[in-house]
């Protein structure tokens, strides 16, 4: 059951459009809970760089440090 003062974060390695976190969004959209909620993903825009998969996952926003600090900064813990 997911109330208001829990965060539920989806995190995946391609397009957020259509993806689990659209799907999750819908779910609570429907309900009447209203927990605080972010989508971690690919922004609808190619990357048109190369590199490893860590130098990808920075420039998508997909690194755990940034993943980290930004869940922080949604709770309110900075």
């Amino acid at each position: 059951r997911a109330q208001r003062n829990i965060g539920i974060f989806t995190m995946e390695e391609h397009n957020i459009i259509g993806g689990l976190g659209d799907r999750v969004s819908a779910i609570f959209s429907e309900s009447k809970h209203n927990p605080i909620f972010h989508s971690f993903g690919v922004n609808d825009a190619f990357i048109k760089e190369v590199g490893n998969c860590d130098y990808l996952r920075e420039k998508a926003g997909l690194s755990p440090d940034y993943i980290a600090k930004k869940i922080s900064q949604i709770m309110g813990r900075e």
